[in-house]
């Protein structure tokens, strides 16, 4: 049987990643859809088959969306400034949850809807999509790690370069621009780095320190942070984040974790898994897929039909997302603060 989902927001991402793999999968049956805009509306149903646009419900109201009988899960992928609102009303409403990360607009916040949603009853399933826990090369790194593939580990750099054009549609939306002054942007991409990094080596004990550089010209805009770590087994970890928007620049989303062990080096990102040894020898060059929302999906539909909501291990608990965004939250604090 399948599951009947109605998806709430029909922007960029929602039309470029969530409806393709909805329209795909096996499981799912796409019902209803909420769109802010007439226009994202247009947008969204002008490709679906034409079969599905004539029966699929359409909603400007977000309530009379929640309360609709056709579906019983949503799909949020909505702003991060009205996440958090959305996700409480759809608690009320008795429908499983899945939204975008973060989990919220702050880590206040999530706390809140955590409590309200654990005193739901009857209880649904609530998860967040960070679909970087689920990519099968950090998987697969994190096997290798854990079988001691690079010997005892003695540190790591995450890198993550964000480079767009000015007239790129991701940088001229209303909501990016909006949260992006005072580094506003790490709750948008940096939750993938550290959702990564913590995939890899479990929890952040601690964010030692953080610094930042600015440049902002007509002709270009570059923020550069540098933050110090310490991971589980008080490991060092270095995260460099990168953002750059330049007239008429290239657009790309580059992201790498570098792994040294007494043994070698492992070097992972979201197509490749590459392992030297001690010499500087390739002893591994594995590709993957970059792609993980497929499975995002998968584990959705698992965790409502195992009826185990709230199983701190499903890699989507809104747990780990909240402690996705409290690593970046102590990162923006201390940039904020830098003398």
């Amino acid at each position: 049987m399948k599951l009947s989902l109605g998806i709430a927001g029909a922007g960029i991402f929602s039309r470029s990643t969530h409806r393709p793999v909805i329209l795909r999968h096996p499981n799912l049956e796409l019902t209803g859809l909420y769109s802010r805009t007439p226009e994202s509306m247009a947008a969204f149903c002008s490709e679906l088959p034409q079969t599905l646009q004539k029966t699929l419900l359409r909603y400007f109201e977000f309530q009379d969306f929640c309360n609709s009988p056709t579906f019983e899960a949503i799909d949020l992928v909505l702003p991060i400034p009205a996440m958090g609102e959305h996700v409480r009303l759809a608690l009320g409403c008795g429908k499983h949850i899945l939204s975008e990360k973060p989990v919220a607009g702050s880590s206040r916040e999530a706390k809140a809807l955590l409590a309200i949603w654990r005193n739901t009853r009857p209880n649904r399933a609530w998860l967040v999509s960070e679909n970087w826990r689920l990519l099968e090369s950090i998987l697969a790194a994190r096997e290798l790690l854990d079988a001691g593939r690079i010997g005892k580990l003695v540190g790591a750099v995450a890198s993550c370069t964000v480079a767009r054009s000015s007239d790129s549609p991701y940088e001229r939306c209303e909501w990016r621009r909006q949260i992006k002054p005072q580094w506003g942007w790490l709750t948008d991409i940096g939750v993938h780095v550290i959702a990564g990094l913590r995939s890899l080596f479990g929890d952040i004990r601690k964010v030692d320190s953080a610094m930042g550089t600015t440049e902002n010209s007509p002709e270009r805009i570059a923020e550069v942070v540098h933050a110090d770590l310490t991971l589980t087994g008080d490991m060092p970890a270095t995260v460099k984040l990168e953002y750059f928007v330049k007239t008429g620049g290239e657009n790309r989303f580059a992201v790498e974790y570098r792994i040294q062990g007494t043994h070698g080096r492992l070097m992972v990102d979201r197509e490749s898994l590459r392992i030297s040894d001690a010499a500087g020898n390739p002893t591994v060059n594995d590709r993957f897929s970059p792609f993980s929302f497929d499975r995002v999906m998968d584990v959705f539909i698992q965790t409502i039909a195992s009826r185990d909501f709230d199983n701190l291990q499903n890699p989507l608990h809104p747990e780990s997302a909240l402690a996705d965004l409290l690593a970046i939250e102590l990162i923006q604090e201390l940039l904020r603060h830098e003398k």
